[in-house]
């Protein structure tokens, strides 16, 4: 019966003379398009906060019911390929 023997076992930590490079999480590519995105989807949710608090309930009322309207026409445009 013959064994298979290597000279570091598999789980051996780096030497301490190598450095070990670790990719950050941070590390990521930002595209332009998705940063302009969020802010812009981050304005809307501000003007609407922001609508809110003005005018109390008829603001709410008004932010949602433009928001109907858009995903109404979304979903056409999407269903239309």
């Amino acid at each position: 019966m013959t064994t298979l023997t290597t000279n570091t076992p598999i789980s051996a930590p780096a030497p301490k003379s190598q450095k070990v490079v670790r990719e950050s999480r941070f590390d990521a590519s930002v595209n332009k398009d998705e940063v302009q995105f969020i802010l812009l989807a981050l304005a809307i949710i501000g003007l609407w906060g922001g609508a809110t608090l003005v005018f109390g309930y008829a603001g709410l009322i008004v932010g949602a019911l433009t928001m109907v309207a858009a995903i109404y026409a979304a979903l056409v445009l999407i269903s239309r390929g």
